[in-house]
């Protein structure tokens, strides 16, 4: 666990389940999945996309009370990118990656976890045309973002309509080596 001066836990490295073939079975067929889908999101484009905050390719799917909303929404996505975006979160490598990042979130943050998905219900009840990237005994995330790479820089930002307590998850895809370098600034 990461904790504060105060020993506060404010994130966790999990690495990844004991399997002998996570990373053939899932981690190397979602880097394939991912090199796929950014393919078919940004080389059919003909001009770039206005960039918010970051100068790399990236999307996000789900739903949010951030970017100036007075209500939590979905999203903005294009029929064809909502298209490959759930194509992709249905796939058997990003529904185990998110299972295990739940996981890992239920068992070192079990408040937390539960007010997320007390949260998630409500919300759901309030608007039921609000809909969830994944089942809720997969995940109580709400929203997930692809970072397309091959490299990712987000710029330093505070969002003070989402919850300022609640946690992510940050998962490496491909050849990510963390000994030969890579930079996660929590601050």
């Amino acid at each position: 666990p990461l904790v504060d001066a105060d020993m506060h836990m404010f994130g966790v490295f999990s690495g990844q389940p004991h399997d002998p073939n996570w990373q053939k079975d899932i981690t190397e067929p979602a880097a394939k999945l991912m090199d796929k889908a950014a393919l078919n999101l940004y080389d059919r484009c003909a001009a770039p996309e206005p960039r918010h905050r970051r100068t790399h390719r990236s999307k996000s799917m789900g739903s949010s009370m951030g970017g100036r909303q007075q209500f939590p929404m979905h999203f903005f996505l294009t029929a064809l990118q909502k298209t490959i975006l759930t194509r992709l979160l249905a796939q058997k490598p990003f529904q185990h990656i998110t299972g295990f990042a739940n996981s890992i979130f239920q068992c070192f943050a079990p408040d937390l976890h539960a007010y997320y998905g007390s949260t998630i219900d409500k919300l759901h009840e309030w608007n039921p045309s609000l809909k969830w990237n994944f089942a809720a005994d997969i995940s109580v995330f709400v929203a997930a973002m692809f970072n397309f790479g091959p490299r990712t820089v987000t710029f330093p930002h505070i969002d003070f309509a989402n919850l300022a307590w609640g946690w992510c998850a940050i998962t490496a895809l491909g050849d990510f080596n963390p000994d030969k370098g890579s930079h996660l600034i929590l601050w």
